[in-house]
């Protein structure tokens, strides 16, 4: 659950930086993508709340679901997730500012690099 939602969550971001882009940019925005703009940017919330909630505590974490002491030594990272979800949306909004030339070159690049990977594991086996 966990994981669908964080896909949904990087896809709503995506839509967002590109319908924020749409809105900045003409002065004369409708008010359809003023109002699909703020949809997804609320769902955008929305989600990241839910993935907030739906985390391991740091409670769970040391112990008070275990039946053991916890390990005093156990490093927790601070604000997980907030601080990677708002760092993979503010990512998403600049891929989003890219030209189309830019998002197609990123694009074939990121898909040659996949293909050689698969590649390289085809030929090994």
């Amino acid at each position: 659950l966990l994981e669908r939602m964080l896909v949904v969550f990087l896809v709503v971001s995506l839509l967002s930086g590109f319908l924020l882009r749409s809105w900045l940019s003409l002065d004369t925005t409708g008010e359809g993508v003023r109002f699909m703009t703020l949809l997804s940017c609320a769902s955008t919330l929305f989600v990241g709340n839910r993935i907030r909630k739906d985390c391991p505590s740091k409670r769970s974490l040391m112990g008070e679901l275990y039946d053991h002491e916890p390990d005093e030594g156990l490093f927790l990272t601070p604000f997980v997730p907030i601080l990677p979800l708002c760092g993979c949306f503010v990512n998403l909004y600049l891929i989003s500012q890219l030209e189309p030339i830019g998002l197609a070159a990123i694009s074939g690049y990121v898909g040659l690099a996949i293909g050689a990977h698969f590649y390289n594991l085809h030929q090994r086996k």
